[in-house]
């Protein structure tokens, strides 16, 4: 937590974790950015779900961002209510294989992305999803 570096235009900065993981091979030892494109920017949160986030949002450390990158495929608590109010988005990309064995992104997590009017893109039905800056 709290190293940034650039690259090219993008500013990124690590949100998370803000401590030694003592299992690196959890979901909560997944790095999270932000990352600045001018005016744009996004959450990439690999697996974190839920529960880091809402840590991160109580240290007031998830900003109001255009795009989130959804943990852990969209699984059952990826997101929740405190992480989007936080996070504010207008889209979410969730990227996860066709027909994977565990029904991601799971009904839960679409819904409560739906619920907020947030924009959904799957890889799983979109192929690559790409994101330019305005």
């Amino acid at each position: 937590t709290g190293d940034r570096m650039s690259v090219g235009p993008m500013a990124l900065n690590v949100v998370w974790p803000s401590a030694r993981v003592p299992d690196v091979a959890s979901n909560e030892a997944s790095v999270v950015l932000v990352v600045e494109n001018g005016s744009s920017s996004a959450l990439l949160t690999g697996d974190a779900e839920s529960d880091v986030l809402d840590v991160i949002a109580d240290r007031g450390a998830l900003p109001d961002v255009d795009v989130l990158k959804v943990g852990h495929h969209g699984s059952v608590g990826a997101v929740d209510e405190t992480a989007l109010d936080a996070l504010r988005p207008e889209r979410a990309v969730i990227s996860v294989g066709a027909g994977n064995r565990f029904g991601h992104p799971r009904p839960e997590t679409l819904a409560i992305l739906q619920s907020r009017g947030i924009a959904i893109e799957r890889t799983d039905e979109e192929g690559d999803v790409v994101m330019m800056p305005p």
